[in-house]
């Protein structure tokens, strides 16, 4: 699995001087602050949208059912309008050296592989929700995030406890996959954990600016 790590050098610096001006223990504000770094990272991972999907794959329309015992339609498999999602099946085959499609086989596959792509949507952001429900009990913070599909890979949280060295840490585990079965971290995930502890950093670098003025001024007055 590729890892990747978060450039936190500037954040661990201002981290140093924000414990010097808050009041809080230092376990309340490791935990809080792992806390806004996930859900600005959860926030910023993207989603892909059903309909960038469905055009992108060529898909015209679905086959319809109706229940008999409630009369309600239901969305049932993909129909496809452009050869595109057949070109893109094969080539994933043939790079993994197996036999391209028949047409009645390819006829299968396609709107199975529409459907898996559209079931995805969301996964991503999937590896933060762990760490986020975690560190919200643990911090009694409110943090509603929205419903991400079922994954097998999930993040991982340690929350900090009160004591000498307390630490808060969590971690990222969903990975994607190369056509040669290779895995990789997505770039815009990569960002948007180097996004969130900028803007956290920069938040902490003007909270200690107040606190220092703040006491300035009280100086000054007397």
């Amino acid at each position: 699995m590729e890892e990747w790590k978060v450039d936190d050098r500037e954040f661990t610096a201002a981290l140093q001087e924000y414990m010097r001006w808050c009041r809080k223990n230092l376990a309340d504000i490791l935990n809080r602050k792992a806390l806004l770094i996930a859900l600005a990272i959860f926030r910023a991972i993207p989603k892909a949208s059903k309909t960038a999907i469905e055009q992108g794959l060529n898909v015209i329309g679905y086959k319809i059912s109706v229940s008999k015992k409630t009369g309600q339609f239901k969305k049932r498999k993909a129909l496809i309008g452009g050869p595109l999602i057949f070109k893109i099946l094969n080539a994933q085959r043939t790079r993994n050296g197996e036999p391209g499609l028949n047409n009645k086989a390819m006829a299968k596959a396609a709107p199975r592989e529409v459907a898996r792509r559209q079931a995805a949507v969301g996964s991503l952001k999937a590896g933060m929700v762990k760490p986020i429900k975690a560190l919200a009990a643990a911090t009694q913070q409110a943090a509603s995030i929205e419903q991400t599909p079922r994954v097998k890979q999930v993040g991982f949280v340690g929350i900090a406890k009160d004591g000498w060295d307390p630490i808060s840490e969590f971690g990222y585990s969903m990975t994607s996959r190369r056509s040669d079965g290779t895995s990789y971290m997505d770039p815009r995930v990569s960002k948007a954990f180097q996004d969130a502890f900028n803007a956290e950093t920069a938040s902490m670098q003007e909270y200690i600016t107040r606190k220092m003025q703040e006491k300035a001024d009280t100086i000054n007055a007397k």
